[in-house]
């Protein structure tokens, strides 16, 4: 049996192999013992970086240029010591400054340089417009093989999976970074470098201009959204990743984004028959697991006393406080292109905190942000007075208000 420290060496050795093959122009690794601060000179052309540690160093600070970051380190179990956040930049760092708290042990920065050619933007333009005209049709998604243009093709032979849930994710790092192809490709870096995956571990990306971004490579043997990803805690079968790139533990996602994931998800439930209000058993023909959303968050992996998945924040607080809204909106979005949403198109109750509404009682009702619009006696079925959509429907029963989202359509 090899010990975690000998894979702990065979990792870091293999990493260093890269750095020092044929792409060695993509990543390199400094070690720094920092004193009370250390100014560490970058190699050139560093466009991301993160910091790994024998200890855990959350709650320290980075200074990145003007701006000072605080560090969220988390466990690798595999090598038995803690990564950072991946920071990103638009522009090459000159220095990145540690400003520790206390004394640190001996640290690795690992540095990405995602940079590209003019070509490389040009092309991903060009994929960006050939979009797809159809309400349910996916946005337009930019080809891993245009993006990842000079940088070391994923390993071949990619898995395929038939998807059952779609798992949202947010990158977690710097929002501060807008170029977006660059921070796509160091993401890409980051996962097939230190993670030591075979492709970036995503199905797509979605950045905040709208952009999607193909993530794992089917390699012309398995369609994009079904290639089995490195995302869900390793119980990645029947499922695929989707991330928002940036961190939306306090900021929000943009509506620009919200909308092309919306469509991106609306296309996937159209082709796989999925329901986005649907749930089932996963991992699939597993002896342990549990029922998941169709639509879930990377967090919702993990069930206390259930389920040991791993334990996360993501997608982020700001996106996971949405997630009902999100479903509505891709509903909505299936239903106006003539998808059956649950049983039938009339006033149909889901995803509740109580599973009915009392019928002949008042509701008052609100949009899919939360705004007041009105009030009904709830009938179980179409009110004239509202057009058709998903809307939030509130009641007092009890001594407590209960919620639901139904969809308010005419019956066919």
């Amino acid at each position: 049996m090899v010990s975690r420290w000998e894979v702990s060496f065979l990792r870091l050795f293999g990493f260093l192999l890269w750095a020092i093959g044929a792409q060695a122009q993509d990543v390199a690794r400094l070690a720094v013992y920092p004193g009370p601060t250390a100014a560490v000179h970058m190699p050139d052309s560093v466009t991301g970086f993160s910091i790994f540690s024998s200890q855990d160093l959350s709650g320290n600070e980075v200074r990145v240029g003007h701006r000072a970051y605080t560090l969220h380190t988390q466990a690798d179990m595999e090598i038995g010591g803690f990564v950072s956040q991946l920071f990103l930049v638009d522009t090459p760092l000159a220095q990145v400054v540690l400003l520790p708290r206390d004394t640190w042990p001996l640290v690795y920065i690992d540095c990405y340089k995602g940079g590209y050619g003019p070509g490389v933007a040009v092309a991903v333009g060009q994929a960006r417009a050939n979009g797809k005209a159809g309400t349910c049709a996916p946005p337009p998604i930019i080809p891993q093989s245009v993006w990842r243009q000079g940088l070391k093709a994923p390993k071949p032979g990619p898995g395929a999976t038939k998807v059952a849930h779609v798992v949202i994710h947010h990158s977690a790092t710097s929002n501060t970074a807008t170029d977006y192809l660059l921070a796509v490709r160091n993401i890409y870096l980051y996962h097939v470098n230190y993670n030591g995956w075979d492709d970036v571990g995503y199905n797509y990306l979605i950045t905040a201009d709208g952009s999607v971004w193909a993530g794992r490579d089917g390699q012309g043997m398995v369609d994009g959204d079904n290639v089995k990803g490195a995302h869900f805690c390793a119980k990645n079968s029947g499922t695929m990743g989707v991330c928002l790139v940036g961190d939306f533990t306090l900021a929000s996602p943009s509506d620009t984004a919200l909308g092309s994931l919306r469509d991106l998800l609306a296309w996937k439930l159209e082709k796989e028959g999925l329901q986005p209000f649907g749930q089932s058993f996963h991992p699939t023909g597993a002896g342990d697991g549990f029922e998941l959303p169709t639509l879930c968050g990377h967090r919702d992996g993990h069930r206390p006393g259930v389920y040991g998945g791993c334990q996360t924040e993501c997608p982020g607080d700001q996106v996971y406080v949405h997630m009902d809204s999100l479903r509505a909106a891709v509903a909505n979005r299936l239903v106006s292109c003539g998808y059956a949403v649950g049983s039938d198109r009339g006033a149909h109750p889901v995803e509740t905190e109580a599973t009915y509404l009392d019928i002949g009682k008042e509701a008052q009702v609100y949009d899919l942000y939360g705004r007041w619009v009105g009030s009904l006696v709830w009938q179980g079925q179409y009110p004239s007075a509202y057009s058709s959509g998903w809307y939030i429907l509130s009641q007092v029963q009890g001594e407590e208000w209960v919620r639901a989202i139904f969809y308010l359509g005419l019956t066919n």
